[in-house]
């Protein structure tokens, strides 16, 4: 017997736990963005008013510190956390890096918003891997898929990003004959 679901988790992701996927997908590798190739080290997330904030140090076509401040939002589209309301600040450490981090600012935000995303999919993934089937009593399985997801109430914290996750699930109660085998 089938029947479609929908559950709710109130979900939330340590802001250290982003910083360490951060450093290891973006830190010590070449961003392209636009004709500079800037190379991101030493990310450091925090939470302050609401925001979300990404501070690193940056070697490259740039070098010196960047600190990025963005209002996390659920991109429906992409079924990504994205973020709007980005303010970029670059300190560049010679003149050359001043000169980029004064003309170029707008550009690097454009291309920065392409890379810098929360993906919910991987939560899910882990969702349907922990409920695709439990054993609820003794002969009785209950099998779930998650098919859909949507994140809302996204709300940064000093210490986590926090939200509320809805999930559209098929689910299967099956049953199995509890006798041994003989």
């Amino acid at each position: 017997m089938s029947a479609f679901s929908s559950l709710q988790f109130q979900s939330k992701i340590a802001l250290s736990t982003l910083e360490t996927i951060a450093n290891h997908q973006l830190g010590n590798k070449p961003l392209p963005i636009e004709q500079f190739e800037i190379i991101p080290s030493d990310i450091r997330i925090s939470g302050e008013s609401g925001k979300l904030i990404v501070k690193a140090d940056l070697q490259g076509a740039f070098s010196g510190n960047v600190m990025i401040k963005a209002l996390p939002k659920y991109n429906a589209k992409s079924k990504d956390i994205d973020f709007q309301d980005m303010e970029l600040d670059l300190d560049g450490d010679d003149l050359k890096s001043k000169g980029i981090a004064t003309f170029a600012s707008g550009k690097i935000l454009e291309q920065l918003q392409k890379f810098v995303k929360i993906p919910v999919k991987m939560m899910v993934d882990n969702l349907n891997t922990n409920i695709q089937s439990n054993e609820v009593q003794p002969g009785l399985l209950l099998q779930a898929s998650i098919i859909d997801y949507r994140a809302q109430d996204i709300k940064v914290t000093p210490e986590s990003l926090a939200f509320q996750l809805d999930a559209d699930l098929i689910t299967t109660v099956k049953t199995k004959d509890a006798r041994p085998e003989t």
